[in-house]
């Protein structure tokens, strides 16, 4: 079953409540849906998560956070679910998904 459908119909469940939200029941967030939830936030301030590339994402990481206003470096080495857990986008219930 494909991760969306999955996640939809885990969605109406617990909507329904006839599953309790447990440690087991946890939803996949897909690291593409994550940025973009991310991203939502950010641009309130602002600010946006970047894809570190090439050489620079050994020193830098893997995503960066940049404020796009003043091209001024924010964070590097962001950790996608930490961030998302405390920007408010990422759901208790809910985790990244490894792809």
């Amino acid at each position: 079953m494909h991760i969306d459908t999955y996640t939809r119909r885990l969605y109406a469940l617990v909507a329904m409540k006839k599953i309790k939200k447990t440690k087991e029941n946890r939803l996949p967030v897909s690291t593409r849906a994550l940025i973009a939830r991310i991203n939502r936030r950010l641009a309130k301030r602002d600010e946006k998560l970047l894809t570190i590339r090439g050489k620079w994402r050994l020193s830098e990481g893997s995503y960066a956070i940049i404020n796009v206003r003043f091209n001024r470096h924010i964070a590097s080495h962001v950790d996608l679910e930490n961030t998302g857990r405390k920007e408010g986008v990422l759901q208790p219930y809910e985790f990244l998904a490894k792809d």
